[in-house]
């Protein structure tokens, strides 16, 4: 049946008038998902004399050993028990030649000999674990700045990346906030194009000193310059760098480490260079891509050896976007997949010698209901700071190996033979300060399927070492389930693991 002109043009604009609407729905729709809060009303950051104070009480915070919890094995935990670095260049310097001396960290496990194991002190494990936190943003879950405050010392945390700006000041106090948490800082210092507030230099530079220094650990450089699209990216960086450098010159007292700008490309590092003589330690943005972690750290430190040559590399951007539903810019996980990875970066970090690692990010950006944000889904928490599995499994890996002392400091090894293992075993031990041991194991194996976006299946593989001391009564912990037990009486432990890692605590003392 023909129809009538006249209705069938009303049809097409009522048609026009429903896409119209519903353009403008979605529009306002992530509009008001993506809103910034008011700006906090924290009056500003504290005077540096305040500032001061909080920093002298810090250093002797960590200066007792901490006990054995009763009848577990575990330990008395407190937030700001941890003992500060007052030469964080060379500690850094200390844990990349100890790993030096290590096997190759891929080696198949040396089955049937007895050996020194990989032993750092436990301490490590809080020095090593560090957190990007945007102190800047107001939406969503950094609304609650007293809720993210709270997450921070859940998790023990001992390191944070955060960015200067010169204009609003809330972000000052924020960072104040993490150091009276026990947090040290790892400050971008700018932009080498003054973009995102951060020009002038001078004003960076002033609020550094007049504000948070003695919170902070370390400064860095531009970040991913090379993204900026700039054909004079290299020497852009390299000046930028200069006015870091020339930043902290005063505080070689009592050194901070400086780190080199980072790149986003993994072909920009040729380009960059050795910059040995702007910086104490390299900059990786190691990101796995959906893959096996320890491969990608590995290529990412191999490639940077010339940055600083000799010297250690901060992994100071590494994580796992989890939105599965797409693949622009980053190949996403599952979040349970990134349980097992994200505790298996830290200890393929130590394992390799990296003094820190800087996982990418604390919380969700929004919650991205239409899929269209990648850079949305890269937190530890989703955007009402609700926990995602990888938190947990952190959580229970600092909880388990939490541990005063000094992170850089040489310990004795730890013995034992590894009487059966799949090829792709790693073991890390860890000695607390009262001697007792922990060891981590875990897989170098895949959980997820980039090609098949889908969760692996991995196999059970037997696990048996023997060691100088009775191990009856240690607790094994799976970091992905929470799942435990009571190890049995006796001088061998015998596990069984897939990709999740585990870690064994309260051994007793051995050599």
């Amino acid at each position: 049946m023909a129809v009538p002109r006249q209705p069938l043009r009303r049809r097409r604009a009522r048609v026009a008038l429903l896409g119209a609407a519903v353009l403008v729905a979605v529009a306002a729709a992530i509009a008001w998902a993506t809103r910034p809060g008011a700006p906090p009303s924290d009056g500003g950051p504290a005077p540096i004399a305040d500032v001061e104070a909080d920093s002298r009480a810090q250093p002797g915070a960590g200066e007792h050993a901490a006990a054995p919890g009763p009848a577990t094995g575990e330990r008395r935990r407190d937030a700001d028990r941890a003992t500060r670095v007052p030469d964080v260049p060379a500690a850094w310097q200390r844990i990349h030649d100890q790993a030096a001396r290590w096997p190759a960290p891929d080696d198949a496990p040396d089955v049937g000999t007895e050996t020194d194991l990989p032993t750092v002190p436990a301490a490590r494990m809080r020095d090593t674990i560090g957190v990007n936190v945007d102190l800047w943003r107001t939406e969503w879950g950094y609304r609650d700045f007293a809720g993210i405050v709270r997450r921070v010392e859940e998790l023990n945390l001992r390191h944070a990346r955060v960015n200067m700006q010169s204009r609003a000041t809330f972000g000052l106090a924020r960072m104040q906030q993490l150091g009276r948490a026990g947090v040290r800082l790892d400050v971008i210092m700018g932009d080498a194009y003054g973009r995102y507030d951060t020009a002038p230099f001078s004003e960076l530079e002033r609020r550094l000193h007049a504000s948070v220094l003695p919170y902070v650990d370390a400064v860095e450089g531009t970040n991913e310059a090379d993204l900026a699209q700039q054909a004079g990216w290299v020497r852009a960086a390299r000046e930028h760098q200069r006015q870091v450098v020339g930043a902290v010159a005063g505080e070689r007292a009592d050194p901070i480490g400086v780190i080199a700008p980072s790149v986003g490309r993994f072909a920009s590092i040729e380009a960059l260079g050795d910059v040995a003589d702007l910086a104490d330690a390299g900059n990786a943005h190691a990101y796995a891509s959906g893959e096996e972690p320890g491969a990608a750290l590995g290529q990412w430190l191999d490639a940077l050896s010339g940055q600083v040559p000799d010297g250690p590399t901060i992994v100071t951007e590494t994580g796992f976007m989890t939105d599965t539903r797409q693949r622009k810019g980053h190949t996403p996980t599952s979040e349970q997949a990134a349980a097992a990875y994200v505790p298996r970066t830290i200890l393929e970090a130590i394992r390799r010698g990296v003094p820190q690692v800087y996982l990418y990010e604390l919380a969700d950006r929004w919650n991205d209901p239409f899929g269209v944000d990648t850079a949305a889904h890269f937190g530890l928490l989703d955007e009402r700071l609700r926990p995602k599995p990888a938190w947990d499994a952190l959580v229970r890996l600092q909880r388990a190996l939490l541990d005063d002392g000094r992170p850089d400091a040489d310990v004795e090894p730890v013995r034992a033979t590894i009487e059966a293992a799949p090829h792709d075993l790693r073991v890390l031990a860890l000695r607390h300060r009262d001697g007792t041991v922990a060891l981590a194991l875990w897989r170098a194996a895949k959980v997820w399927s980039p090609e098949q976006d889908r969760d692996l299946d991995v196999p059970v593989e037997p696990v048996r070492l023997r060691l100088p001391a009775d191990v009856g009564g240690a607790l094994a912990t799976d970091l992905v389930t929470g799942d435990r037990r009571r190890l049995p009486s006796g001088e061998r432990m015998e596990l069984e693991l897939t990709g999740a890692p585990v870690v064994v605590t309260g051994l007793p003392p051995s050599g």
